[in-house]
C-alpha cells in the first residue's frame, strides 16, 4: 500500500531550538531516497519553513499556514492558495476595528508575500513577532488603514488578543472562517489567534496532497491543537510523547518526542522489513579464536589477502567466519567484511561515522552485526625502537580492567540514526590485549611512540539487539529511583554520562520527563 507520511514541524519534527537535527535529516533523506513518500504540514509560512528545512530533500507538496497554502518545495511555486473573499475581508476589517484588536494581515502584493500591520499600533505580541524575524523581507509596517488591506489577503493573525471570547463570537461561531488558538511553540507567554478560510485546515490539505500524488493511506504526526484536523482525517495519527494530553488520548499511538527524533525513527521502523537472523552465540570458543589469531598472524606476515589489516580486525574476521569465501563481499557500492548465512558482519574498531553510508546499503539487503573490539584487559611494554631495550612493562593484573564504556557510546552516537533499526545488532568483543609501544626521539628532543596492539584472548561477546539490552548501563540507584536529573545521571555514571544519557534517551530507555528551572529530568522507561 502506497502510504503518505505527513509531519508537523514545531514541537514534532523540530527540536527545542526550532532546528531539524542532522541525524533526523539524514534518516528522512535516506527514506525519501528509498521512495518513501514524506512531507510537512505546518502552521509556518513557506518563507519561514524553508530555511529550517535546508538540506532536507523534500519532493512532495508542503502544507503551510495550517492548510491555507500548499507549496512545491522544489520550485517555491504555490500549488493551491485559499484566499479570503471580498465579503470575508470586509467582515474581518469591521470586526477588528470594532473590537480594537491589532491584526497582522498576510497577503500577496505585486507577486510578493507581505505581512502587514498598522505602524504605531504594535502590541506586545506584534513586537515579539517582529523581533524574531529581523531581516524578513515580508514585514510591511503600514502608515494607514488603506495600506493595511491591500493585496490578495489569505491569513489574519492576532497575537496576544485582548478578548479571545469576543473574537470567537465573531469568527469561530459564524461558519465563514476557521480559527486556531494556541500558545507560541517556544514562548508560552505569547498566544496566536489565527484566522483563515473555512474551507481549509491541515487535515483537508493533507487529503488534497494524498489525492494529487495518488497515495492510498496517510499516516500523520503532531503535537498541538492545530494538528487535531489531521488526526480526524488521516488513517493513522501518532502523537509525539511531548504532545498535548488531548491529542495523545485520541491518537493511534504515542511515539518518541521531538527531542528523540520520534518521527523519523517511527517511519524508518515502519518501513523496515525484518531480515533472517538466527540466534547469536554468546559463548566464546577459545580454541576457535586461537586458530583465528594464528591464521591472522600468518597472513599478516605474508601480507597475502589481508591488505595489511590490523591484527585485531583480522583475527576477529577469521573467528566469525573461517571460510575465506565469505570475506570481502561487495554489497551495493561497498565491501562487507563477512557475508554469511547470518547476514552481514562488519568489524569496526573505531570511527563508526564511516559506517553510515555502508549501513544505508547493507540494511536494505540483510541483517547487519557490527562487531566492536573492546580492550577489556590490557598489558603493555615500552621498547626503545633503536636498541630493543624494554623500558617499561605492566602485566594484565597490574594494569587496569576497563569498566568504562565511554568510547563505545561515542561510537554509537556516530551511527545514532540506525540504532533503532530492527535489522541491526551490535556485538562488543571483550578482548585481552597486549600493547607494545616503540619509543623514539623526535627531532625536537621529545618522545614519540609507534603502537602495535595484538589480541591475546577473546574473553566474552556482549550483544545489543534491542533497546532493553542497554539497560545494563543504568546504575542500580537510578533504576530504583526511577527519575533523575541530567546532572544526577552524569554524576552516577561518570565522565561519559552525558553521551550515554543521549543514547539511552534516543533508544527510549531514559525518557525526558520534565524541566524544572534549568534542570532536565529523565524517567527510566
Amino acid at each position: 500500500m502506497n502510504t503518505l507520511y505527513i509531519s508537523d514541524l514545531d514541537g514534532t519534527l523540530l527540536n527545542a531550538q526550532a532546528k531539524l537535527k542532522n541525524r533526523a535529516k539524514d534518516i528522512l533523506n535516506r527514506l525519501i531516497e528509498n521512495n518513501i513518500d514524506f512531507t510537512i504540514a505546518t502552521a509556518r509560512s513557506w518563507a519561514s519553513a524553508k530555511p529550517i528545512l535546508k538540506g532536507l530533500n523534500l519532493q512532495l507538496p508542503v502544507v503551510c499556514m495550517n492548510g491555507v497554502m500548499i507549496v512545491d518545495p522544489k520550485t517555491d511555486e504555490i500549488i493551491k492558495l485559499n484566499s479570503f473573499s471580498e465579503e470575508q475581508i470586509q467582515y474581518a476589517k469591521s470586526t477588528f476595528e470594532s473590537l480594537g484588536e491589532s491584526v497582522m494581515v498576510y497577503s500577496i502584493i505585486e507577486n510578493e508575500h507581505r505581512i502587514s500591520w498598522l505602524k504605531g499600533k504594535e502590541t506586545k505580541g506584534i513586537k515579539f513577532y517582529i523581533s524574531n524575524r529581523v531581516g524578513d523581507k515580508r514585514l510591511r509596517p503600514c502608515e494607514n488603514i488603506e495600506q493595511l488591506w491591500k493585496g490578495e489577503i489569505y491569513y489574519f493573525n492576532v497575537l496576544d488578543p485582548k478578548n479571545k471570547e469576543m473574537l470567537d463570537n465573531f469568527f469561530n461561531d459564524k461558519g465563514h472562517f476557521s480559527v486556531n488558538f494556541q500558545p507560541d511553540s517556544y514562548d508560552i507567554n505569547h498566544f496566536w489567534y489565527e484566522i483563515f478560510d473555512k474551507d481549509c485546515d491541515k487535515g483537508k490539505s493533507c487529503l488534497f496532497v494524498k489525492k494529487i500524488i495518488g497515495a492510498e493511506k496517510i499516516i500523520s504526526f503532531g503535537d498541538n491543537v492545530n494538528d487535531m484536523t489531521m488526526l480526524e482525517v488521516c488513517d493513522e495519527f501518532y502523537a509525539v510523547s511531548n504532545a498535548m494530553g488531548e491529542l495523545k488520548e485520541k491518537a493511534t499511538g504515542i511515539i518518541g518526542s521531538n527531542l528523540e527524533d520520534g518521527v523519523p525513527v517511527f517511519i524508518d521502523n515502519h518501513n523496515t522489513i525484518l531480515r533472517n537472523y538466527s540466534e547469536r552465540k554468546t559463548s566464546v570458543d577459545k580454541d576457535k579464536f586461537n586458530k583465528a589469531l594464528e591464521k591472522a598472524i600468518l597472513s599478516q606476515k605474508t601480507t597475502i589477502g589481508t591488505q595489511n589489516e590490523k591484527l585485531i580486525h583480522s583475527s576477529l574476521k577469521n573467528y566469525f567466519s573461517e571460510n575465506q569465501d565469505d570475506h570481502e563481499i561487495k554489497i551495493g557500492k561497498y565491501y562487507a567484511d563477512i557475508v554469511g548465512e547470518n547476514g552481514i558482519i562488519e568489524i569496526q574498531t573505531t570511527a563508526f561515522q564511516k559506517l553510515n553510508e555502508k549501513l544505508s546499503d547493507f540494511l536494505k539487503a540483510s541483517h547487519v552485526t557490527i562487531v566492536y573490539p573492546f580492550a577489556y584487559q590490557t598489558a603493555f611494554k615500552i621498547i626503545d625502537k633503536n636498541t630493543g631495550e624494554i623500558l617499561k612493562e605492566g602485566d594484565f593484573r597490574k594494569n587496569y580492567q576497563a569498566k568504562s564504556y565511554g568510547d563505545f557510546f561515542r561510537e554509537l552516537y556516530r551511527i545514532k540514526g540506525f540504532l533503532m533499526n530492527k535489522n541491526l545488532s551490535i556485538c562488543v568483543a571483550l578482548l585481552k590485549i597486549d600493547e607494545t609501544r616503540y619509543e623514539r626521539k623526535s627531532r625536537r628532543g621529545g618522545k614519540r611512540y609507534t603502537k602495535i596492539k595484538a589480541p591475546v584472548e577473546l574473553l566474552d561477546l556482549d550483544y545489543f539487539e534491542k533497546p532493553d539490552d542497554y539497560k545494563k548501563f543504568i546504575p542500580e540507584q537510578i533504576l530504583k529511583k526511577g527519575e533523575v536529573s541530567r546532572g544526577e545521571f552524569i554524576k552516577a555514571v561518570g565522565l561519559n554520562g552525558s553521551i550515554m544519557l543521549e543514547i539511552l534517551n534516543y533508544l527510549g530507555i531514559m525518557r525526558f520527563s520534565r524541566k524544572e528551572g534549568r534542570k532536565y529530568y529523565y524517567k527510566v522507561n
